[in-house]
């Protein structure tokens, strides 16, 4: 359990949200939100980490936030590889 919280969980193409949650579920209650909100940032792209670093909002708050960054910058990579170079 210890091990999979500190090293070999990552955030892959889901929401972060789904990540704190099989995190949660690892931890069988053990851990409190303070440890969590800090391990879970860790896992998150910098981008997102960096604007949720600075806010001091509840544990469910930041999944919310960070979900609504996510779907935000996925969608503005798929907008850029739809965009062809004219020459």
């Amino acid at each position: 359990m210890v091990r999979a919280l500190l090293e070999d969980l990552d955030l892959g193409d889901r929401k972060p949200s789904l990540l704190l949650r099989q995190m949660q579920e690892l931890s069988e209650g053990l851990v409190d939100d303070a440890f969590f909100k800090n391990l879970w940032l860790n896992r998150l792209p910098v981008n997102i980490r960096t604007i949720l670093s600075i806010s001091s909002e509840s544990l469910s708050k930041f999944t919310e936030m960070a979900d609504r960054m996510r779907e935000y910058n996925l969608g503005e990579a798929a907008a850029v590889k739809r965009v062809k170079p004219e020459y």
